[in-house]
């Protein structure tokens, strides 16, 4: 589905890049609508409810086509029916009656306030109209004026539209101001095209693993500007006398700006990444919201929609499981299930398991993880040893581990030689990390280890949370868990806040003889 969407888009922005090279602006409607519809079906595809979940998605794509056809009938373009016909189209979804849908955690009542968001779109370009009408009794050309008071309208509307319906009210919003438009009601259409592509964010989001947009860091920032960037690029090329192939290079060095910002992250978490590019897409709304005579933005935002489709899911992170590398992206789920921690299973007592053990170098899994939401780095151990004793008093038991820096991935080979550098790891000096544990105590459904972990020349007390789970395989091989979290920063390393101080991990590891 993710690839009929993306290829989808790509077909809608480039077919309005041809209608803008052959100034076919009779089809510009045609344009909007398919794009409208896109980011419908888009937008559907995370909706789920009891029973069929595609209706409202149908409700939707129902309204917004009729009112569309219903809009090329000249008879019905008098003073009258511009008003009416739009606002009764707009109450189409009261036909789903009591079904409730949801959308990314958020519940989607027909029978409430949310029915009335359609209606407010269709609303909102109609009371700019009356604006307009009044500000000419104050001025003869108030326009700078009336373009302001139309963004606080539309920006109200918008608000109102994410505080009753998150992102999709957002989305009914802009698909009412679409359905007025049809009508030729006048409406700043770069600002609805702002509105879809923040309508997109939570499913971008979900493709690019972040949790959060956090518009204080700098890499976000630097995203909202080059979206806002690829646009008055593009405006200046689209009003200078440029060949019309000028246009497509623009597209192209805009998304390639954009790109650049969105892998580059994936060297290093600074530099940019997942939650960069969907920042651009902010940059992208603000921009085009400003520039309602700008005549590409339903080239750019299908293409930049298409791009991330299919180029976000790269920059997810893998994560070791059994040793093998997964990659887990849930695609169009309301409510994102976050994987259950290894720790979770429920403990037994390691009265069967009394003796010396190593570990089973070959079939372990550490994964480790830090950094602020939206900003989150993951990592492994592939590999590491030790050695294992469990006593009949429990205290006595002992634990001692090697962590060698060779076996530890990021899964990105360039940041990896950057953390074997002297401002990290040092691995040069340092080449392992250890743990020596100096008793077990048990507890409520678990044990506790307490026990020295040294890094970098420094030791710090550290108490890990142990169980023992069963055995496994057809040695029968004990498998324990184990879970804790140090702080960096007490070892020598540099705080910094992006690349976050407390590192988690959990692990699994198999005994034998």
């Amino acid at each position: 589905m993710e690839s009929i969407l993306s290829l989808l888009f790509g077909v809608i922005g480039v077919t309005s890049v041809i209608v803008f090279n052959r100034s076919r602006q009779d089809l510009a409607n045609y344009i909007a609508l398919l794009f409208s519809l896109a980011v419908l079906i888009l937008c559907g595809t995370a909706l789920t409810a009891d029973s069929e979940p595609s209706k409202l998605t149908l409700i939707l794509v129902i309204s917004l086509s009729g009112g569309f056809v219903l809009s090329r009938i000249s008879k019905l373009r008098t003073a009258f029916w511009p008003w009416i016909l739009p606002l009764m189209i707009s109450f189409l979804p009261v036909v789903l009656g009591d079904k409730v849908f949801t959308y990314y955690a958020f519940d989607l009542d027909f029978r409430s306030s949310v029915l009335a968001l359609l209606p407010l779109g269709v609303l909102l370009p109609l009371i700019g109209t009356r604006v307009n009408d009044l500000l000419k009794w104050f001025s003869n050309d108030p326009q700078d004026l009336l373009n302001a008071l139309t963004l606080l309208v539309m920006g109200i509307g918008v608000f109102a539209g994410f505080f009753l319906a998150s992102y999709y009210g957002i989305l009914l919003i802009a698909l009412g101001m679409t359905l007025a438009s049809f009508f030729g009601i006048q409406v700043n259409r770069n600002a609805i095209v702002g509105a879809l592509l923040i309508a997109v964010m939570p499913h971008f989001m979900e493709l690019g693993a972040v949790e959060s947009i956090d518009l204080s860091l700098g890499e976000t920032i630097a995203g909202c500007f080059l979206g806002a960037f690829s646009v008055y690029f593009l405006y200046w090329l689209s009003v200078s006398n440029v060949a019309k192939s000028g246009v497509v290079i623009g597209i192209a060095i805009s998304l390639m700006t954009l790109l650049s910002i969105l892998f580059l992250g994936t060297q290093k978490t600074d530099l940019g990444g997942a939650d960069a590019f969907i920042a651009g897409l902010i940059g992208i709304a603000a921009a085009l919201t400003v520039l309602p005579s700008f005549r590409l933005a339903e080239a750019l935002a299908p293409i930049v929609i298409s791009t991330g489709i299919w180029a976000l899911p790269l920059t997810v992170q893998p994560e070791i499981v059994n040793g093998t590398e997964v990659v887990k992206v849930e695609q169009g789920s309301a409510k994102k299930q976050e994987e259950p921690s290894l720790f979770e299973q429920e403990g037994m007592p390691v009265d069967s398991i009394i003796g010396d053990f190593k570990i089973n170098e070959q079939n372990v899994q550490l994964n480790f993880q830090l950094g602020p939401k939206g900003g989150i780095t993951k990592g492994s151990f592939k590999s590491f040893s030790g050695k294992v004793s469990i006593r009949k008093d429990v205290s006595a038991s002992s634990f001692s581990v090697e962590l060698p820096f060779a076996q530890l991935t990021t899964f990105n080979k360039y940041r990896d030689e950057s953390l074997a550098e002297e401002g990290y790891f040092n691995a040069a000096k340092y080449p392992s990390m250890t743990f020596t544990s100096k008793r077990m105590i048990k507890k409520d459904g678990y044990y506790e280890l307490e026990g020295n972990f040294n890094m970098l020349g420094v030791s710090k007390p550290l108490n890990i949370e142990l169980k023992y789970v069963g055995r496994t395989g057809m040695d029968k091989a004990p498998v324990l868990l184990g879970r804790s979290s140090i702080d960096r920063t007490q070892y020598g390393m540099k705080p910094d806040s992006k690349e976050g101080n407390i590192v988690d991990f959990e692990f699994r590891i198999e005994l034998i003889k």
